[in-house]
């Protein structure tokens, strides 16, 4: 019994905080390939089925495509075209967005650059990846965001690539059954920033291959 509670209060633990563990968000080297250290970890807690199913990605945003049994394909030509059509910017007006936002947005996220890692950190001190996310959110829009980074998913109305504008979240998959696991703040032409578990807040590019391959797709907020 007792080794059950224990379980169960360590499961609860790694609920309350917005990334799970299993994967290494981190900054490449310079002319290195990005680096993923989820095969060298241990993976995440079996969070159940069900969950996947909930949080899943966007296949007609992030170029993954399901098949019958669970297996999953990235369509990686999908995506170079998606990121090409990205770096252009969204085209036409963006709805919604608020004037001096984005100045706004990078003004706060720099300050925050090179704020350390801190597993279920909410603040200045450390910051996990919706911790993040929450703080900025706060800051420049007033607007109180869920916890972790499978709630944000699922509150947020899915966005094309293409179309997305700063502010925008993205999110990533991963762990035992490739449920959502990270969030960042999309900051334009493939950009976006975020809290990695090794570097802390950082900008990084969609078109780097660790999190390319990883891309669920892009949420709206507000």
């Amino acid at each position: 019994m007792k080794n059950n509670a224990a379980v169960i209060g360590f499961l609860g633990i790694l609920l309350i905080a917005g990334c799970a563990p299993s994967v290494r968000y981190t900054r490449d080297r310079p002319g290195s390939q990005p680096v993923g250290q989820s095969d060298k970890k241990p993976r995440s807690p079996d969070f159940g089925r069900q969950e996947a199913v909930e949080e899943g990605v966007d296949s007609s945003q992030s170029g993954w495509e399901a098949f019958e049994g669970g297996a999953e394909r990235h369509q990686s030509d999908w995506l170079t075209a998606a990121l090409r059509e990205a770096d252009q910017g969204p085209s036409g007006r963006q709805e919604g967005a608020r004037v001096g936002d984005s100045q706004r947005l990078r003004q706060v996220i720099n300050a925050y650059m090179g704020v350390p890692y801190r597993y279920g950190g909410t603040t200045r001190r450390g910051f996990d990846c919706s911790g993040f996310v929450s703080a900025v959110y706060n800051e420049v829009y007033g607007i109180p965001l869920k916890r972790t980074s499978g709630a944000m998913w699922k509150d947020g109305t899915p966005v094309a690539l293409s179309a997305a504008r700063p502010g925008d979240l993205v999110f990533f998959k991963g762990g035992t059954f490739g449920t959502i696991d990270h969030v960042g703040i999309y900051m334009g032409l493939t950009r976006f920033a975020h809290s990695s578990t090794t570097s802390g807040v950082i900008y990084s590019n969609l078109k780097e291959t660790y999190y390319a391959r990883r891309f669920a797709g892009i949420r709206r907020m507000f």
